[in-house]
């Protein structure tokens, strides 16, 4: 029994020294500690959120709007027949696909008829040209009539003043004076019955002017339809249809052939009806040649009317020196309104109406605490978003991993190289 308490007494005491041993040592580690001179914090410590951002610019922006577009041919002709006639002659070059020059004869008519209906009319004309001669020289014998005529009354008239005179005095008898009064109407009523052969021959000979002129006019459409028998084409260019074979019997209004010319075209632009009244005569066109959009024209029209069907509208530019056919689309830039003064911002870089600015600590540039700012008057286009204010100038917009990070918190930040880049051709640098 006493070797049994002997024996947890020592027990005990062995476990006492062991714990009082071990917190000593605590204790002298603890102590130890506080010699060592403690490191400073890192208060920039690297952290996992990297984001990118722009210094803010106010600008003045030029909106370009994207569309789509095709060539027509500005110069398209539907050669119609203007004659009655037989086909008689075809030109190997008529024929679809086929280049042709102005000009050139395409086709020809039988021109029998027209030949002796010009024949008919120059005879006529011949006819009328002798008649009016024959005319003028008669007016020309009667002219001299009538100058004989009053200068033979004014003689009677004198001598019948004379005989007046002596009558009064008794020296002559009545019926001398009398016969001389009957002299002197005879002469009058001769002299009238000239003048009125006058009127007559004036009128004759205006009548046959006007005759005459009437056909030479219709000379002139006679050549001119003797001319039309040889269909020419209008302008140089390529055939497109041909509805016409050799013996055949034509009409006028007859579609003969149709010719377009590649050279002369003009590009139509669909555009959304949004944009109606910012697009203007003289606007710049764009088109994506290969990566790059390149300068190719101005708008020289615009349709007034908007396709209900699909809320949109033509505008048209005519390309210099046109390399595209008939038909090809184009993806073109149109020049629309210019807004002053405002900071150009891709659409994916706002959350709502929302952007977040990034304030660089003034210790370490490379680190920011992040502030969300809703905007007001945000002006969204196809796929930017320009702000009027809101913004000061070289205040730094956060654009990337906008879902990571939250006010407040504290990231690291980069500049982004080439901000025109966010952009792409939506900004007006970047055109050639």
């Amino acid at each position: 029994m006493e070797v049994s308490n002997n024996f947890w007494r020592r027990l005990i005491f062995s476990l006492l020294l062991i714990t009082l041993s071990l917190f000593t040592s605590w204790k002298i580690f603890q102590y130890m500690r506080t010699w060592r001179k403690q490191p400073k914090r890192n208060l920039y410590a690297p952290t996992k959120i990297l984001a990118q951002v722009i210094p803010a610019k106010p600008e003045n922006y030029t909106h370009y709007i994207s569309a789509y577009a095709v060539v027509q041919n500005l110069q398209t002709t539907i050669v119609e027949a203007e004659l009655n006639g037989q086909v008689n002659y075809i030109s190997p070059h008529l024929k679809v696909g086929s280049t042709v020059s102005k000009g050139e004869v395409l086709l020809t008519l039988r021109p029998t008829e027209w030949k002796l209906a010009k024949q008919k009319i120059e005879t006529q004309l011949l006819s009328l040209q002798q008649h009016l001669q024959q005319l003028q020289l008669e007016q020309k014998i009667l002219l001299q009539e009538i100058s004989l005529a009053q200068q033979e009354q004014h003689l009677i008239y004198e001598e019948l003043q004379r005989l007046e005179k002596l009558n009064q005095k008794g020296q002559i008898s009545q019926s001398e004076l009398s016969l001389q009064k009957q002299r002197y109407l005879a002469s009058r009523r001769a002299l009238t019955a000239l003048q009125r052969q006058k009127i007559q021959k004036e009128t004759a000979i205006s009548k046959t002017k006007s005759d005459l002129a009437l056909e030479k006019i219709q000379l002139q459409e006679a050549i001119l339809n003797l001319q039309k028998t040889k269909i020419q084409a209008p302008f140089s260019g390529i055939i497109q249809t041909k509805n016409i074979s050799l013996g055949a019997q034509i009409r006028p209004g007859l579609p003969l052939f149709t010719i377009s010319n590649p050279k002369n075209t003009e590009v139509a632009i669909s555009l959304p009806a949004s944009y109606y009244h910012q697009i203007k005569l003289g606007a710049k066109v764009y088109v994506k040649i290969e990566q790059n959009f390149l300068y190719k024209g101005k708008i020289s029209r615009i349709s007034p009317n908007i396709q209900s069907k699909n809320q949109t509208f033509l505008a048209y530019f005519e390309p210099k020196n046109n390399p595209w056919p008939e038909g090809h689309f184009l993806e073109v830039k149109v020049e629309a309104k210019t807004y002053p003064n405002v900071i150009v911002l891709p659409r994916l870089s706002l959350l709502e109406n929302s952007v977040f600015i990034a304030h660089p600590k003034n210790k370490n540039p490379h680190f920011a605490v992040v502030e969300k700012r809703t905007l007001p008057n945000l002006i969204y286009l196809q796929d930017v978003v320009l702000i009027p204010k809101g913004i000061q100038n070289n205040e730094l917009i956060i654009i990337t991993n906008l879902e990571d990070i939250s006010p407040n918190s504290h990231i690291q930040i980069t500049k982004w190289k080439n901000p025109k880049q966010l952009y792409s051709f939506l900004h007006s640098t970047v055109f050639q």
